[in-house]
């Protein structure tokens, strides 16, 4: 399969200033277009086909997590996990008319985090991989959960629909989610910290981020 794109992304984060350490770039690894994962139910590794999550023999998520938070601790059976999957009410987040952001999004909250400190990582689907296309496999099937549950960590997992200016259900890589996308502020808005799509999701960190009340 062609890195064409990914180089590109590459690229992209060098000359945005990004310290090589922290850019990790893996392109031996004979998948298709997915998510990899270590389930044999899954997707075969070199396949590109629905839904795009494909058993390569490791967890993608989880070498992700690792690099991020460093060391962590192994991960739990996908069987017992402590936590829960919880709606969010995305919509109440959502400013402006072209976002394409679903109404509902998704987190995976830790025992643990029920009444402790906890980080929180933003796992994002593909296109076509929105829970309207693909129900819960991949906020439950991507192994994140379990390496978030042994390690107190929050996942949340935003969510996109279809829209007239994005048919696949995408993150918006090319700025459909501008006011004005003819305009190029608008056209280029999508990568800023003022993008539509990335307030929504910062807020929703930062609610997540609040103190909750406990009751006992």
């Amino acid at each position: 399969m062609t890195t064409l794109v990914v180089d590109q992304t590459d690229r992209y984060y060098e000359l945005a200033g990004t310290p090589q350490n922290q850019i990790r770039y893996v392109k031996n690894i004979d998948a298709g277009h997915s998510i990899v994962t270590n389930d044999p139910k899954d997707t075969a590794c070199a396949v590109t086909a629905p839904p795009y999550i494909n058993d390569c023999g490791f967890e993608q998520s989880q070498r992700i997590l690792r690099f991020i938070y460093g060391k962590l601790n192994p991960p739990a059976d996908p069987s017992k996990l402590s936590g829960r999957i919880v709606e969010i009410d995305q919509k109440a987040f959502v400013k402006g008319a072209r976002t394409s952001m679903a109404d509902t999004a998704y987190a995976y909250i830790p025992r643990a985090c029920e009444t402790e400190r906890c980080a929180v990582h933003v796992a994002l689907h593909g296109c076509k991989q929105y829970a309207g296309k693909i129900g819960d496999k991949f906020y439950t099937g991507t192994g994140y959960n379990e390496i978030a549950d042994t390690n107190k960590i929050i996942v949340l997992y935003p969510q996109t629909t279809t829209s007239d200016s994005n048919p696949k259900g995408c993150w918006d890589f090319w700025g459909y989610s501008g006011e004005d996308p003819s305009h190029p502020a608008g056209a280029t808005a999508f990568y800023t910290k003022g993008a539509p799509q990335m307030s929504a999701i910062m807020a929703m960190v930062k609610r997540l981020g609040e103190p909750r009340q406990v009751l006992h």
